[in-house]
């Protein structure tokens, strides 16, 4: 017993009390609060420990340029008041610049030096001193001075006369350039790397050019680690950079396994080759196998300017689907322009196309088509506490003028909307439209055709499973698509949400048919490459579908 209450005591002792600072101007007030804001109980009964304090105030006071300030202290047991008379405040004198080196004429360091902050009118501020001594010495080095030294730094205070005055002499030493890059351990031609980075050889030499190229050489998703060294020569006056690379391993594989009421037990397996030669060419297989559906493809990449900005893809795909009413054989080959820069993701490409399908009471079609196709998106990806959104169109055509064997044109929009509204409180809003131009919407090949339900799109009903019907009941696909969600997240720990949705939509021909809605609950699990979570839906006042499905899910929030 007298142990807990010696732990209790102590406990008590160390927590912090309240600092009421009264007198002082707003500026100050905060300064003093923000010096005195460790100060605990067991603080203020330490008599010399107030001493200390006294210390810690006049010394937030000076930092402000309130050399003639005085105060007094007050103090309870978890209560501090500081009580200031402010007094008048010190103010800058013309001050000292000097420049000498290499640098002594730059244009550019001397028209910073002629913008200081150190103006008769403005009041003494120490980080004013501090920052700009910084910032003095991060402006010579973006010049190309890397050994840049301040030989003389000195802050004159008079508080007699009221006045401060800094006295700074640069000395910029030699000015260097980049005279070049060399790569070390890998298997991919410099010049093809060097292409990639935004490095200007000949231009002068900065400090952050090391990290700036260890930035951009792990950006490319070739290498594991890169150690850039500096190599100087004073003759010559150059700095060469040298990185040290190990490149990805030579195969990378994947492997997932999900289950889901709708579409049963999935499993994916996916092969990647990063780097194939010299060249940086990439190979990967992936693959997306359900009882519904069966997805393999391949694809050869060939950077265009950078590996993950702009590329060439060369894709080999088939697909089977055996779903409600819809049996299909789609294989497929074509080449694929991507261009991925920061928000905005945009594709052209054309594909040669073999589909051979039969839907609902349709005989059996085989069909050859080409494929033009054009996607773009943009999106700001939401941060940890912030908002975020993506939107875009997706556009597919195919023409007997080309070959093909029918003529359609497929178009759809979507967009999504992430609103954090509290701590830890969001809505997701999504919604895509989808409309199909055709004579005849049987002449649109199956996979095609727009079907609602599911996971991506309405929850609460079976994959593909929310279409118009025939005479005889089969499905049949539909020529426009418009599915809506909201759904509401409640952060319950770190990255671990719980999520409420309602999902609105059809898949249809005739505007009459109804909007099917799905509603339920679920959980994810929020990893830095996306949301892994399952949800459960129900069919909300619906007579014609009922019962639950379980739907796993994975990918981005929105």
């Amino acid at each position: 017993m007298l142990v807990a209450i010696a732990l209790l005591a102590t406990v008590a002792s160390a927590e912090p009390v309240k600092v009421y600072v009264e007198g002082a101007p707003q500026g100050l007030a905060a300064n003093i609060s923000a010096s005195l804001a460790g100060i605990t109980k067991s603080d203020l009964s330490n008599g010399h420990y107030q001493v200390r304090i006294s210390q810690m105030v006049d010394e937030a006071a000076q930092a402000l340029g309130y050399y003639h300030s005085s105060h007094q202290l007050q103090s309870s047991k978890d209560r501090l008041t500081v009580i200031v008379q402010a007094g008048d405040q010190l103010h800058w004198t013309v001050p000292e610049l000097g420049l000498v080196g290499d640098g002594a004429e730059d244009s550019a360091i001397l028209a910073f030096l002629e913008q200081h902050p150190f103006l008769p009118s403005a009041p003494l501020n120490h980080d004013v001193y501090e920052n700009y001594k910084d910032k003095l010495i991060s402006v010579v080095q973006r010049q190309g001075y890397p050994r840049v030294e301040m030989t003389r730094q000195v802050l004159l205070v008079d508080p007699d006369a009221g006045t401060a005055q800094a006295k700074l002499t640069i000395d910029t030493g030699v000015r260097f350039r980049l005279a070049g890059v060399e790569f070390v351990g890998t298997r991919i031609d410099p010049d093809v790397i060097t292409k990639m980075l935004n490095m200007d050889v000949g231009s002068w030499y900065q400090p952050a050019m090391v990290r700036d190229l260890q930035y951009q050489l792990l950006d490319t998703g070739y290498f594991v680690t890169a150690d850039v060294r500096v190599i100087s020569d004073n003759d010559s006056r150059t700095m060469r950079l040298k990185a040290y690379l190990q490149d990805e391993p030579k195969d990378r594989f994947t492997v997932g396994l999900g289950v889901a009421t709708d579409t049963g037990v999935q499993a994916v397996f996916n092969w990647d080759k990063p780097i194939v030669n010299e060249r940086g060419h990439g190979l990967s297989l992936s693959s997306k196998l359900s009882k519904p559906v069966q997805n393999i493809s391949t694809r050869y990449t060939i950077p265009w300017d950078h590996p993950r900005e702009e590329f060439l893809e060369w894709l080999v795909a088939w697909q089977r689907k055996d779903n409600e009413d819809t049996l299909s054989s789609l294989a497929k080959t074509g080449f694929i322009w991507q261009q991925d820069r920061r928000e905005v993701k945009r594709s052209l490409g054309i594909n040669l196309e073999h589909e051979v399908y039969e839907q609902g009471s349709e005989p059996e079609i085989s069909t050859m088509y080409i494929l033009p196709l054009a996607t773009w998106s943009r999106s700001s990806l939401p941060a940890e506490e912030g908002n975020g959104y993506r939107y875009g169109v997706n556009l597919m055509a195919s023409a007997e003028a080309l070959g093909s064997d029918t003529d359609f044109l497929r178009g759809s929009v979507h967009g999504s909307y992430l609103w954090r509204f509290a701590k830890r409180h969001s809505f997701i809003g999504k919604a895509e439209i989808g409309k199909i131009f055709a004579n005849e919407l049987n002449q649109v090949p199956a996979s095609k055709r727009f079907f609602a339900g599911g996971q991506d799109s309405i929850r609460g009903f079976s994959f593909e499973s929310i279409s118009p019907r025939d005479s005889q009941g089969a499905i049949t696909g539909a020529d426009k698509l418009i599915t809506t969600t909201l759904e509401y997240q409640y952060d319950i720990w770190p990255n671990w949400a719980i999520v409420g949705f309602v999902d609105n939509g059809k898949a249809y021909v005739d505007d009459s048919e109804p909007f099917r809605t799905g509603a339920g609950l679920g959980v994810r699990w929020k990893t830095p490459v996306g949301a892994v979570g399952i949800d459960i839906g129900v069919p909300v006042n619906d007579d014609e579908y009922d019962g639950f499905q379980l739907h796993f899910y994975l990918g981005p929030l929105i």
